[in-house]
Parts: structure tokens; C-alpha cells; sequence
């Protein structure tokens, strides 16, 4: 029988914690006993009998040669069984604690090994505890019945005198047995081999799976859940440096799935690292080509850089991966185009950011033809039909779109948009206000405040739209829809450009009120503005 490590430790209130704690026994403390030749395991890496758990613990604790204790997160189940062990042995057991932990009082002048539970710092946590291990070794070594060898634990150094139930009259009896089963286990395969069976063959094969679990154990630090772990705590406090050495570990393993790579060129996306974002999901592409949310992303990807040719080839392999064929110089849909919208929302958006609007119209147009009816093709044919001057087939489409999505501030933007250019204002006004209920955007409600009070128009008593109107009465209704704006957004930048925006319009003392944060006595919410149904005719 060879050396023991019992490992105690607290296994986690929550998912994350159960894992980062698995995570340190897996990924520190086992090695480290390993390395020294131990047998290591804790309570829950064992086969026990139902309701012989609380016995097994403390035979572990009685029997183990060597007991490292994680006090992190000072559970008291840890507690007790570091004082079981104290009680029991002068020497043999290692306190570890994580940083950010403050060890007792009662164990603060004995040797605790502090480490950090991340990537960076297992070297240095490996190092250290293998020393403590070490020098636990020593003193086993010079323990004796009149032994003056310090102590590990108050126990022992307050009652000197105390007995280990492990004499070294038990050890040594111990192990002459353990040498008399090695020589006779010897002579046992000897004699096999004598006989023409060789089974060195079976321990090659226990030291190849061995090898294995090692090599298994290494892929996990660098690219399994601890790994993935660390790299989203360096994207969250915008630590550049240390994410882009990370993301170098994780990338060489193939422990990722599909999801882990979108989410990892997302915090790309968020650090500003869009090359790394291109590596990233190309890495994702090749690994799982079917995956068609991998490839829309891709190809966004591509279109955010500002190279056109990169722009291009995004929109090439965003084609591609949907079946579009071209039919005089226009895109086409087929039969092979997927009728699922993060494809489609990502090919859309890729003519959107070219401005190719003759290619989305000749795509949704084609998409129609191929029974795709998605809201989604609706709202785009009539964004490229607007931009190419088609007002009748835009407004046509737009309301299509709204009928089937009432609620999308994108539509009623665009059906504004559409009024202001075919000269309705009071239907581009109207829109406008629908979309800013929706969305509830500080900005966009400046800009209809701005709206007002270059081409003054007001509700009626009816709630209708009428005007021109005299200029007080422009500005008075002005003022409510900026009172709306900074309900939305109050801060000091916001603040200055709105009273900015006043007084260009002479508007001195609203200007100073809304500088000096002034309380808005009329709020949007006392005016109930109506709105006229853009379908029903004047």
C-alpha cells in the first residue's frame, strides 16, 4: 500500500463555486500530491457504503499519511475535521487557503500556504504547496516517542506528551508486511514469466492509460471550464492583456463547442478586438460548418471591418452558406435558402452596411417568390424600395410589416422616414411618435422636440394634427416633448445639449431650468397625445 493524501475541503453552496472548488482539487492540489507519490482522494472520489460517510471520514483522517486542509470559505465541516486531524497526529497535515480568506486566530501563527485560484497563479500554487508538502515530510521523518520536532497544531504543542494512534511500532509491523507482499508479488511474476506469460504488457497499458488521465488533465486546465472561467473574468475587467494570452491557451484545445466560440468572438466584440473576433469564429467555421449561427456570424464579423474587400467576402460567405444564386446581376433566393432568422438578419445586414439596396430588393423579392414570408423580408423590401425611391411599393410593404408587428420602433422609423420624403408630414410626425414610444430613446425624442420647432405642428383639441402654428404655442409644445427626453436621460451631458438646442431658438429661461436641473412641472405622461392611424385616409 503506498502513501495517502486525504484532501478536505469545502465543495460549494452554488454552481460556480462547486466548480471552482473541483476546479482546485483537480487542478492544484491533486497534482501536487500525486507528484509526490501519493494516493490522493477525497470523500466524494470514494466508493462508501450508504451511511458509513461521517466513519469513513475519520478513518481517513486517523489513516492518511498526509491531510492538505482548504480552509477557503471557512466551512465548518472543514473546521471540525481539521481539529479531528489535529487531535490525532503531531505532524502530516498542510493548511491551504485561497487569497481574500483570513485564517483564524487560533491557526494564524502556524504555516498556511495562500494561493490564488487562476490560471496564472498554479505555477506558483503548485510550488508552494509542494514545499509545505516537503517539509511535512521532513518532520515525519524526525518524529520519535521523545521527539522535539515542532508540531503543525496547538493540540500538540500545548500537550507534548499526547499519543499518535500511529505508533512506530504499528508503522514498522506495517511495513515489513508491505515488503513481504512486494517480494512474494515479485516472485509471482517471475515465476509467470518462467512459464512463458509475460504480463508486462498490462502495466504498459495501465502506464498509457495513466498517461492519459494526465494528458486529459491538461487539456481541462487549459481549455475546460476553469479556463473558460479566468477568460471571462478578464474580459469583464477589461484586462486586454492578460484575455489575449488566455484566448492563445484556449484556442490550441478542442474542448470549445460551437457555443463557446460565439461567446468568446462576443468579448472580442466587446474589448474591440475584431481580428481576434475573425480568428475566432473562422476557428468555429471550420470546426462546425453545418452550425449556420457560426457562419451569420462569421460574416458579420467580416462586414464590421472597414475594409470593403473584407465587407464583401463576408457577404460572399454569408451567400454562399445560404444557396443565393444570381439571376440578371441580382441576388436570388432558392430552394436551399433557410428560412431562419439569424441567417437571414445577418445577409440583410450585410446589404444594409454596403447600401446595396437593389440587391436586398432583388433578394426579398426573390425570397417571396420562394414562400419565405418572414416580417423580417417585409421590413427590408420596403427599406430598399424607400432608399431606391419606390414610395408606393415602401409604403406598401412597411404597413405589410406593421401589420404583422405593430410594436417595432424599426418600422415606424422607416414609415416616418417615408413620409417626410413624399412631403405628409403629419403622417412622418405621427410614426415618429410611435417609435419613440417603443423604443423610449432619449435622443430620438430631442430630435422630434427639433422636429416641432422647425416646422410647427401641434395636436388640436381632437387630438389631431394640424398646423403651421403660431410660434409660442410650437415652443410650448416643443418643450413638453424635451420634458419627455430628460425624463429618459437626466445626466449633465444630456442636459447641456438640450439647453444647447433652446437657446439657439432664443429659448433663454427653459434653457437655464433645464441646466439647473430645474423640476419638470409638465410631464409627458399629463398629455395624452393622439395618434391618427397612418392606413385610414384624411
Amino acid at each position: 500500500m503506498g502513501k495517502v493524501c486525504f484532501v478536505i475541503m469545502p465543495y460549494g453552496q452554488d454552481a460556480d463555486r462547486r466548480a471552482l472548488n473541483s476546479a482546485v482539487y483537480e487542478q492544484i492540489i491533486e497534482p501536487v500530491a500525486r507528484s509526490k507519490g501519493y494516493e490522493v482522494h477525497r470523500a466524494d472520489t470514494r466508493d462508501v457504503a450508504v451511511g458509513n460517510i461521517s466513519q469513513s471520514i475519520v478513518t481517513d483522517l486517523v489513516l492518511a499519511d498526509l491531510v492538505i486542509a482548504d480552509m477557503s470559505e471557512l466551512n465548518a465541516n472543514v473546521f471540525y475535521e481539521l481539529g479531528v486531524r489535529h487531535a490525532l497526529h503531531r505532524n502530516g497535515t498542510v493548511i491551504i487557503i485561497q487569497d481574500g480568506y483570513t485564517i483564524p486566530f487560533d491557526l494564524s501563527q502556524y504555516v498556511t500556504v495562500r494561493y490564488t485560484a487562476t490560471l496564472p497563479g498554479l505555477a506558483a500554487a503548485h510550488e508552494k504547496i509542494t514545499q509545505a508538502v516537503t517539509a511535512q515530510e521532513t518532520a515525519l521523518a524526525l518524529v520519535t516517542p521523545n521527539s522535539e520536532t515542532p508540531a503543525d497544531n496547538p493540540v500538540w504543542d500545548f500537550f507534548p506528551s499526547l499519543s499518535s494512534v500511529r505508533s512506530t511500532g504499528t508503522d514498522i509491523a506495517l511495513q515489513s508486511e508491505v515488503t513481504r507482499l512486494s517480494a512474494e508479488l515479485q516472485s509471482a511474476m517471475d515465476a509467470l514469466v518462467s512459464q512463458g506469460i509475460d504480463i508486462t504488457g498490462r502495466v504498459t497499458q495501465t502506464e498509457s492509460i495513466l498517461r492519459s488521465l494526465r494528458e486529459a488533465n491538461e487539456l481541462v486546465q487549459k481549455g475546460g471550464m476553469p479556463a473558460l472561467l479566468e477568460l471571462r473574468m478578464a474580459a469583464q475587467n477589461n484586462d486586454i492583456n492578460l484575455f489575449e494570452g488566455l484566448l492563445q491557451q484556449i484556442m490550441t484545445t478542442p474542448m470549445l463547442t460551437s457555443e463557446n466560440y460565439r461567446e468568446i468572438s462576443e468579448m472580442c466584440k466587446d474589448l474591440g478586438l475584431t481580428p481576434h473576433r475573425v480568428i475566432v469564429l473562422r476557428e468555429a467555421n471550420r470546426l462546425f460548418p453545418n452550425d449556420t449561427s457560426i457562419v451569420a456570424h462569421l460574416a458579420v464579423a467580416y462586414g464590421d471591418q472597414p475594409q470593403p474587400e473584407m465587407v464583401m467576402r463576408g457577404r460572399q460567405l454569408m451567400e454562399e452558406s445560404m444557396g443565393i444564386e444570381y439571376r440578371h446581376g441580382l441576388p436570388s433566393a432558392t430552394s436551399r435558402t433557410m428560412d431562419e432568422f439569424v441567417p437571414l438578419a445577418a445577409l440583410l445586414d450585410i446589404y444594409m452596411a454596403q447600401e446595396d439596396w437593389e440587391a436586398m430588393k432583388g433578394f426579398c423579392l426573390s425570397a417571396r417568390d420562394q414562400g419565405l414570408t418572414s416580417n423580417l423580408i417585409e421590413k427590408n423590401l420596403g427599406r430598399a424600395l424607400l432608399y431606391l425611391k419606390d414610395f408606393e411599393g415602401a409604403e406598401a410593404a412597411l404597413l405589410a410589416a406593421a401589420d404583422a408587428e405593430p410594436a417595432n420602433d424599426t418600422i415606424s422609423t422607416l414609415l416616418s422616414e417615408l413620409y417626410r420624403r413624399t412631403g405628409d408630414f403629419e403622417k412622418a410626425l405621427v410614426t415618429q411618435e410611435q417609435a419613440l414610444i417603443i423604443d423610449a430613446d432619449a435622443s430620438n425624442w430631442a430630435n422630434l422636440g427639433v422636429e416641432i420647432l422647425q416646422n410647427g405642428r401641434i395636436h388640436d383639441a381632437e387630438g389631431k394634427l394640424c398646423g403651421p402654428i403660431p410660434r409660442k404655442e410650437r415652443y410650448a409644445e416643443a418643450e413638453v416633448i424635451f420634458n419627455r427626453a430628460l425624463q429618459l436621460d437626466s445626466s449633465v451631458a444630456f442636459r447641456q445639449l438640450v439647453a444647447k438646442i433652446l437657446l439657439n431658438r432664443s429659448l433663454r429661461t427653459s434653457a437655464q431650468q433645464v441646466l439647473a436641473d430645474a423640476h419638470i412641472a409638465t410631464t409627458y405622461e399629463s398629455r395624452e397625445l393622439a395618434y391618427i392611424d397612418p392606413k385610414v385616409s384624411e
